[in-house]
C-alpha cells in the first residue's frame, strides 16, 4: 500500500504513483527476477491519497486515473481502437477534512 498525505489537490497523483510503484518493484526485485523465464510475482498494490487541503472537494473518494492523463488516440497515430489503454493505475483520494 502506497499512501500519501496532501494539503494541496495534485490531479497528477497517478502519475507519482505510477513512479513509486516502479521505484518500489525495482527496488524489491532488484535485477535478480526479471530476467528469468518463470514469472515471479509481484504484491499487489493499493493507492490512496489523504487529502486535508482547503480546497473543496466533495466529502466522498475521488478516482485518479493514470489513463485520464493519456493524449488522445489519434487516426493517424495507426491506433486500431482507440477506446482501449494497455496501462491502468487507480489511486483512491479521501478528503479526510471534518464535515460541517
Amino acid at each position: 500500500m502506497l499512501v500519501e498525505h496532501q494539503s494541496t489537490l495534485n490531479n497528477n497523483m497517478a502519475y507519482r504513483m505510477f513512479q513509486y510503484i516502479a521505484e518500489t518493484y525495482r527496488v524489491l526485485h532488484a535485477d535478480k527476477d526479471e530476467y528469468r523465464e518463470r514469472m515471479f510475482t509481484l504484491q499487489r498494490p493499493k493507492f490512496i491519497v489523504l487529502y486535508n487541503g482547503p480546497s473543496e472537494m466533495p466529502d466522498d473518494v475521488r478516482i485518479l486515473r493514470l489513463s485520464d492523463m493519456f493524449a488522445p488516440a489519434k487516426p493517424e497515430d495507426g491506433v486500431a481502437d482507440a477506446g482501449v489503454v494497455d496501462l491502468e493505475l487507480t489511486v483512491k483520494m479521501y478528503n479526510i477534512n471534518r464535515g460541517p
